[in-house]
């Protein structure tokens, strides 16, 4: 048999076998996006849990990815500044704030997430009563933006 007919054959199986495990691996991070809080709240994706019900009623140009397998996910959304007060309403101080900022520097954080969560932002901690999981937060109230991320969970 020539040796080119054996890599021919070869070639498409490990191409075959290299996209099954590539899909059987988790296949990376799943990304939705939601114009405003009511698109989010007719979809039914709330109760999905990958993202929190602490959302201002106001919230618009949602945007969430997530890792099923690590149960890790992050949030941005924009509000108004009636937005932000209620949202606050929602969280408190988190206790350790270097270790709280660090856990949004995740590696595997979705493309739109910054580099770092930085500036003059607090990190604020909020608990998901559906699924109990820590998620935290960065207030931007000079430009009304939101980002939220939950750490491993398990």
């Amino acid at each position: 048999m020539n040796p080119n007919q054996n890599i021919m054959r070869v070639v498409p199986v490990l191409l075959a076998a290299l996209i099954l495990t590539a899909i059987g691996c988790g296949g990376g991070l799943q990304n939705k996006k939601f114009a405003t809080h009511q698109d989010l709240n007719k979809s039914g994706y709330l109760a999905e849990g990958w993202i929190p019900d602490c959302l201002p009623n106001n919230s618009k140009e949602i945007l969430e990815s997530h890792d099923a397998r690590t149960k890790s996910g992050w949030v941005t959304f924009q509000t108004d500044r009636d937005g932000i007060g209620e949202f606050l309403g929602w969280l408190k101080l988190a206790s350790d704030q270097k270790a709280a900022s660090d856990l949004s520097k995740d590696p595997r954080a979705p493309y739109w997430w910054p580099k770092a969560v930085r500036g003059s932002l607090w990190v604020l901690h909020c608990v998901d009563d559906k699924a109990g999981a820590p998620w935290y937060a960065s207030v931007d109230g000079e430009n009304f933006q939101v980002y939220m991320w939950r750490p491993n969970n398990p």
